[in-house]
């Protein structure tokens, strides 16, 4: 029980930046954002900007519930003939045909506009300097670096982030991801745009 607010989830450092806006007079939406950042850099494989975002808000001054939704659509080009023609049964779980567009970063910007008090860069600033300045690697995110490492490692741009010295991070590592770091500063500054329409999606969609 609390009297002013409280905050779960499966990692300290993002509980430490929920509780920290609550007690800058954020809301629990922008508590939830916060935190939803931080575990993108703690816990990238189930959270971050390249995944989806669902939401439950229970607004009590007018007591109605509000659902968001912003798992993103698949890409333009891909037809049910495309997948026909490859006889392909099931969408694959790896490669470009499992890929959607990303909308963890929208739902933010929908859910910061509906609830407007904090600026963004208050919300997101906790997740830009835990990937600047590292965190401790938990276990669940140790297993996952190792996954990411035996699947993907050949990748010159996962290599880069993820190996070191030919080795994933282990529990109790500290890592850092300072490229993430940039790609939040500038979704910070210059709006959800920065994302779907500059740089950064045009080297995603080169990528595929």
């Amino acid at each position: 029980m609390a009297q002013h607010g409280m905050a779960y989830t499966s990692h300290p450092p993002a509980t430490e930046a929920t509780i920290n806006i609550l007690r800058k007079g954020g809301s629990a939406v922008y508590a939830a954002i916060a935190a939803n950042a931080v575990l993108g850099v703690t816990n990238s494989g189930m959270n971050g900007i390249r995944g989806y975002l669902f939401a439950i808000v229970y607004d009590a001054k007018i007591i109605k519930l509000y659902g968001l939704h912003a798992s993103g659509r698949s890409f333009y080009s891909l037809l049910l003939d495309t997948l026909k023609k490859d006889r392909k049964t099931f969408i694959p779980t790896t490669g470009p045909l499992s890929v959607f567009v990303p909308g963890c970063v929208d739902g933010w910007f929908q859910l910061h506009e509906r609830y407007d008090k904090l600026k963004m860069s208050q919300i997101i600033t906790p997740a830009i300097n835990y990937a600047r300045n590292g965190t401790p690697v938990a276990d669940e995110t140790a297993y996952m670096y190792s996954e990411i490492k035996d699947r993907f490692g050949s990748s010159p741009n996962v290599a880069q982030v993820f190996i070191t010295n030919s080795s994933a991070p282990k529990r109790d590592d500290v890592f850092k991801n300072p490229q993430l770091a940039n790609s939040l500063d500038k979704i910070v500054k210059f709006g959800k745009d920065v994302f779907y329409k500059g740089n950064m999606a045009k080297c995603i969609d080169a990528f595929i």
